[in-house]
């Protein structure tokens, strides 16, 4: 596709620097087909010419639970005398640690352990040190109410792109891959997704057409004329050539406005909003998605209670940062990877958490003696003994079946986190990433076109048969998330590597054991030891 038909926002936002990463949150979509029917309307003189009925897709978008905030900056003075009586209370406690949990219970009683935990935070006194949890005198707190009641904004979102750009691929008559661009207008935001508790105009029921008047503020929400104006809603017209089927259809998010130090301080604002009101958590590997009969869903058993939101904000900080990966906690991988502060990220709950070290430091113990014994020795002579060490250490480094960015939850919704890129794109300049750069050419590459046809095999509902979407259904949700089954056999036994010893005409070497001076036998041809197989015969 040439420059010319791509839009100018498009284009801007792909002159970007490519070398900082781009956040996207995930957004719900709805579609729908309209005939768009031609109006009788005379033309004086020319009679009433005739015009063919037009077809639409309207496309809404609606920002998902990660994009809406519902924290309130500032507090009220009830909460700022609760804050008061927590910090005297502490400092009376003298290191108790039982006085201690008993004001941060009557804290949270009050106003909820996630704004408990926002109220004692900003109510620190000067005089209290949080490295040792030490005062140095009495408390002394001197604030002014910045509200006057525990809720006055309306929910709104929070860290929306400028605008959305709709992208649908398509099919031509030759099945070649088409783009078409639809540009939305710019975002009108922070949008209102919920009542303002201040608002003079509330909910009405509209008596006469029996519908739902929403507040100004929330109009975008169900009228798709407003959403279209705030940026939310696109109209796409089709004409008689387009005909082709909408393989897919994209909604991305430009941010054009904000440059990357002011997008990461958005990202901070944006899980520390959350933290504060419906809550914040790393996910260990395994959580339950979904209530099950033997057990529950993970936020069930995750949701903090009053003594666990105590031991997670007022404790320590879970995790301490180190260059070794091995040794790395899920809380520092999830910092790293979206720059955020270890004093944000070390109070979240399972932030201490091994899961990504597990995987990597089982690569390293099941290399010498699963991938690299195969290459060594079924793929000799083709890898090199520098070749197999950088395929250890890229493996040991990279590969991970958890990934390298622990999932979140937030609220009752989890999220999890694919770090990924324009492989086709990569190239390395030096020399020091040869090796990575071939993993990529041959390897990855090869793997992309094989997982392309996969994915146009997928299941899929849209086949306007009943019997067969039910069929298709039921095969998908019969599925698992991983492997349940395992099943091994013998590649060879002993028999077979005595026949292939003869029919190789391979000689046998006596060699001394150098412990117990016991005799070994390995399998030699033109001066190469194939360990495989004798290890096998020794066994």
């Amino acid at each position: 596709m040439s420059n010319s038909n791509i839009p100018l926002e498009v284009r801007e936002f792909n002159n970007k620097n490519d070398r900082k990463p781009v956040m996207l949150l995930p957004v719900r979509l709805e579609t729908r087909f309209v005939k768009v029917k031609h109006v009788y309307r005379p033309e004086p003189n020319e009679g009433s010419p005739f015009y063919d009925d037009k077809t639409e897709l309207w496309v809404r978008i609606y920002p998902d639970d990660i994009s809406i905030t519902t924290h309130e900056d500032g507090l009220s003075a009830p909460e700022i005398e609760a804050g008061k009586t927590y910090w005297q209370t502490y400092f009376e406690a003298n290191g108790d640690s039982n006085l201690h949990l008993g004001a941060w219970r009557q804290l949270c009683v009050a106003h909820g352990p996630q704004r408990a935990a926002y109220v004692a935070r900003q109510t620190q006194p000067t005089q209290f040190n949080p490295q040792d949890s030490t005062f140095s005198g009495p408390p002394v707190i001197d604030m002014q109410a910045d509200k006057d009641g525990a809720w006055t904004q309306a929910p709104q979102t929070f860290a929306m792109p400028d605008r959305f750009v709709i992208i649908l691929h398509r099919r031509n008559t030759a099945h070649d891959l088409q783009r078409s661009f639809h540009v939305c207008e710019p975002i009108l935001g922070p949008l209102q997704v919920g009542p303002d508790p201040l608002g003079e105009d509330g909910f009405k029921d509209d008596v006469i057409e029996g519908e739902l008047d929403f507040p100004d503020g929330m109009k975008w929400m169900a009228d798709f004329e407003e959403a279209e104006r705030v940026g939310m809603a696109l109209r796409i017209r089709f004409g008689p050539e387009d005909s082709q089927k909408i393989e897919n259809l994209v909604a991305l998010g430009l941010n054009l406005q904000d440059s990357a130090a002011d997008a990461l301080e958005k990202v901070k604002e944006l899980f520390e909003n959350h933290r504060y009101t419906n809550g914040l958590s790393i996910i260990p590997q395994g959580t339950p998605t979904n209530n099950t009969a033997e057990s529950g869903a993970g936020y069930q058993e995750d949701a903090l209670g009053i003594d666990a939101m105590f031991e997670a904000e007022r404790g320590a900080l879970r995790y301490q940062d180190t260059e070794d990966p091995l040794l790395r906690k899920d809380g520092q991988w999830l910092a790293d990877a979206l720059g955020l502060d270890r004093e944000q990220i070390g109070h979240l709950p399972h932030s201490d958490g091994t899961d990504i070290a597990e995987t990597l430091n089982m690569n390293t113990a099941l290399w010498p003696t699963t991938l690299r014994f195969y290459l060594e020795n079924m793929m000799y002579p083709s890898l090199d003994e520098d070749t197999l060490n950088q395929t250890g250490a890229f493996f040991s480094r990279y590969v991970s079946g958890r990934g390298h960015i622990p999932a979140i939850r937030i609220g009752d919704q989890p999220y999890g986190i694919l770090a990924t890129s324009n492989f086709k794109a990569w190239s390395y300049s030096d020399l020091q990433h040869e090796f990575h750069q071939g993993m990529i050419i041959f390897f990855l590459k090869g793997m992309h076109s094989a997982w392309s046809n996969l994915v146009n095999n997928i299941p899929s509902l849209a086949t306007g048969n009943v019997t067969e979407a039910d069929e298709e259904l039921l095969s998908v949700i019969g599925l698992h998330a991983s492997s349940i089954e395992f099943h091994q056999r013998f590649l060879a036994g002993e028999d077979f590597l005595e026949n292939l010893k003869s029919a190789a005409n391979v000689g046998d070497t006596a060699v001394q054991g150098p412990e117990n001076g016991s005799s070994q036998t390995q399998l030699t041809d033109g001066g190469h030891v194939f360990p495989a197989i004798s290890s096998i015969l020794n066994t």
